[in-house]
């Protein structure tokens, strides 16, 4: 995943904390004291009425100036929805070359002269990506987008009657002068697919270009980013206006156009005090975001569908001194960054080996949605059965030496609920002989009883898919089995399962799974 230093030229003066001013009546109080000598009650009530009206006017006037004043210096650090950004993108700089995007296939960079500008298109793999000859612009383009199939170039809309200019420049064509043009309503934000553009425009509507004509969605609020990868396009929109502790309250919605559906839809989670900065995809298709935080956050299949602040690889352009966004040369540099979750203190002192397991955990289930995914289309799932299978062996590894540390910690109920989570019988079989030789005996009973039940639940579910297989539902008993157990397990459900000899330390009762690649 790429992520730019900096995508959007937002200063934080413009997400200031303020609460709107309550303007409050002035009220007029008159006292008078009816113990006052009479003469001078006489002396007031001759004063001319005009005097004190004048009087009155004028400090109400001064008092409303006041508040006025006030009113208008408290609206002036009142907190702001961000402005909408263009993602890969960085500000003009007068006399040099400034991104209209960057990501991780190349960069689309423009200058800008006295009658037009120069825009050149460069990929990091020159050996790979098309050769794309520089592009004289006289549109004024100020944003763009790019993939694998083409790019395409936006240009700001300059007054009532001039609308937006949308260029489309395929890499590879049957014909010549393949590119398009098209005209309308002011765009705010672009994306590309594998088959489709999207421009975002200022009338809240997203209107898609595909093969089969020109599709127009509906959102419900401003635009702030939008971002495209294979069949899904993703929009995050503002819902309403700041929170008084400046907020900002944004909603993300992911289309898959091909289908014509919208999968998901919710409330955008950001750090409290920042504003979206990137919105993209990762190489896997995982929708993320980063905020000004400096917190990155990944859209999972976990709990339903979640967000959740992590990666464990970022690639990311580091900015020198106090730059926020790269310059164009010298060339910016991808450094791999690693990063952890936010976790809480570790009781046990292990941090590293608990954020490889929370790692682990969603590495499985993006790659168990993916499975499900290519058995619904009926493709072949052998490839990510053998990921599943590596990930799974890789957790092992890992929650076992969180076991050994609760063993030596004293911490033996969560080395219970642990055991529970290994994947494969010989994992929970060195369990059992890692709290034997700790001289754990009890634990090791415990360890037992898991695996025993283990082994019965498999060999129930074997049993519920051969009756199945023999009375003609056997897609929906693989669609059990597929579902309840791991692909350690799936690949190992034809071997025979004797229960009896679950208890006994000997060699494990299945044999290790043959991947593909080992197949003959």
């Amino acid at each position: 995943m790429s992520l730019p230093c900096s995508l959007s030229d937002l200063g934080e003066d413009s997400h200031g904390e303020s609460k709107p001013p309550s303007r409050k009546r002035l009220h007029k109080q008159s006292v008078i004291d009816d113990d006052q000598h009479e003469d001078l009650y006489d002396e007031l009530s001759l004063l001319p009425k005009s005097e004190p009206q004048k009087k009155v006017h004028r400090a109400n006037k001064e008092n409303s100036d006041k508040e006025n004043d006030g009113s208008r210096s408290l609206m002036a650090f009142r907190p702001k929805m961000q402005e909408t950004f263009q993602r890969g993108s960085t500000p003009p700089q007068p006399g040099k070359r400034h991104f209209l995007c960057y990501n991780m296939l190349g960069n689309i960079t423009t200058i800008k002269h006295d009658e037009y500008s120069h825009i050149e298109i460069d990929f990091h793999d020159t050996s790979t990506g098309p050769r794309v000859p520089p592009m004289t612009d006289h549109y004024g383009f100020t944003m763009a987008s790019l993939n694998e199939s083409g790019s395409i170039f936006v240009n700001p809309c300059k007054g009532e009657k001039n609308m937006s200019t949308l260029m489309y420049r395929p890499f590879s064509s049957w014909a010549n002068n393949s590119e398009w043009y098209m005209e309308g309503d002011e765009v705010r934000a672009v994306a590309l697919g594998a088959t489709w553009v999207a421009a975002v425009t200022s009338l809240n509507l997203p209107r898609l270009f595909i093969d089969g004509g020109l599709q127009i969605l509906s959102l419900d609020g401003p635009v702030v980013a939008a971002a495209g990868f294979k069949d899904e396009l993703a929009a995050v929109t503002h819902v309403s206006d700041c929170l008084p502790s400046n907020e900002q309250m944004l909603e993300f919605r992911i289309f898959n156009i091909s289908r014509g559906t919208q999968p998901f839809k919710g409330r955008l989670p950001l750090t409290p005090g920042s504003y979206l900065t990137w919105l993209g995809f990762s190489e896997e298709g995982q929708l993320s975001s980063y905020d000004s935080k400096a917190v990155l956050r990944v859209f999972t299949y976990q709990y339903g569908t979640n967000w959740l602040p992590l990666f464990s690889k970022l690639f990311s352009v580091v900015c020198k001194n106090s730059d926020s966004f790269p310059q164009v040369l010298p060339k910016p540099v991808l450094t791999l960054l690693n990063l952890s979750f936010p976790l809480a203190s570790s009781v046990l002192g292990e941090e590293a080996l608990e954020n490889e397991f929370m790692l682990n955990s969603l590495h499985l289930s993006q790659i168990q949605k993916r499975t499900e995914v290519m058995a619904a289309e009926g493709l072949d799932t052998t490839s990510l059965d053998d990921e599943a299978f590596d990930t799974e062996a890789a957790q092992d590894k890992c929650i076992f030496r969180l076991i050994a540390s609760c063993c030596n910690g004293d911490k033996l109920v969560r080395a219970i609920e642990l055991v529970k989570l290994l994947s494969i019988e010989k994992s929970i079989r060195g369990a059992m002989q890692l709290a034997a030789a700790l001289k754990l005996p009890v634990l090791a009973e415990r360890f037992n009883k898991i695996l025993e039940e283990r082994l019965r639940s498999k060999t129930e579910i074997l049993n519920t898919n051969l009756f199945s297989s023999k009375s003609g539902h056997s897609v929906k008993a693989d669609l059990t089995v597929s579902k309840d157990l791991t692909a350690t397990e799936r690949s190992e459900i034809s071997e025979p399962i004797d229960s009896s000899s679950s208890a006994k330390l000997s060699a494990p009762l299945f044999k290790k799974k043959i991947k593909s690649s080992d197949r003959c």
